[in-house]
């Protein structure tokens, strides 16, 4: 499921500028929230000529690798008000696996940047998979009248993803797991081999995690509060999501 929110807040940004994203081979890493993006890369970018592309002009390419765990992604941009009504162009691809020559293209839109009201975009993209990687393809503005560098350096991007325990509930079913929860553990089937664990409530956020499993198989859930968690738990064979109720 995917959804377009057309707002989205400034709070503190970062700058990049280890690599120049003039192609997708050289695309510049993003891993958070309101990154400022690098005028430099976009006065000396060249057109890619990458397929399937949404126009001709100069591009910048940014990627983001989803974590382990993960199953949303959100991508996003927000740019502040000029003293001229501008377009900012771009296009979200997909790379299932990290793989560049199975390029999917997820959308090529645009977002209007108004006189002070700015503009924006920002788009979930749900049940994602690990190791894959989008790249968000900024198509540089050439009208004449344009003020380049006011556009871009008031332009923040937004690459993030997080782990949406309310996608996993349906699922918990598909991939049983042998497991009993009491007040104080979670114990597992003797024989489950299991190598790591996170334990998510049940609006996303991570409580408890941990790479090694005691040898009793079980997990101690002494600190959490009553409620209705998920367990996301790996063992050689793939990675498995339940949820269960701490009473």
């Amino acid at each position: 499921m995917k959804k377009i929110l057309l707002s989205f807040a400034f709070l503190t940004f970062t700058v990049l500028s280890a690599q120049s994203g003039d192609t997708i081979n050289h695309a510049i890493n993003v891993d958070g929230t309101n990154v400022s993006v690098n005028l430099v890369d976009f006065t000396s970018a060249t057109a890619s000529g990458l397929l399937p592309e949404c126009n001709t002009s100069e591009d910048v390419f940014y990627r983001h690798t989803v974590s382990e765990g993960d199953n949303k992604v959100e991508i996003g941009m927000i740019s502040s008000g000029l003293t001229l009504l501008a377009n900012m162009d771009y296009q979200i691809l997909l790379a299932p696996g990290g793989d560049t020559n199975a390029l999917q293209e997820v959308t090529c839109d645009s977002y209007a940047v108004i006189v002070l009201a700015g503009g924006s975009f920002n788009l979930v993209i749900d049940n994602v998979n690990a190791s894959d990687e989008y790249y968000l393809r900024i198509y540089k503005n050439n009208e004449a009248l344009i003020d380049l560098q006011g556009l871009l350096e008031g332009t923040l991007i937004s690459m993030t993803s997080s782990f949406d325990a309310t996608l996993s509930i349906n699922d918990t079913e598909e991939n049983p797991i042998n497991f009993a929860v009491t007040k104080d553990r979670i114990n597992l089937s003797e024989d489950a081999n299991f190598s790591q664990y996170k334990i998510y409530s049940i609006e996303g956020r991570l409580v408890n995690h941990s790479t090694i499993i005691h040898q009793s198989n079980t997990i101690d859930i002494t600190n959490l509060s009553k409620g209705i968690y998920v367990l996301n738990i790996a063992n050689d064979k793939g990675l498995y999501s339940h949820k269960f109720i701490k009473y």
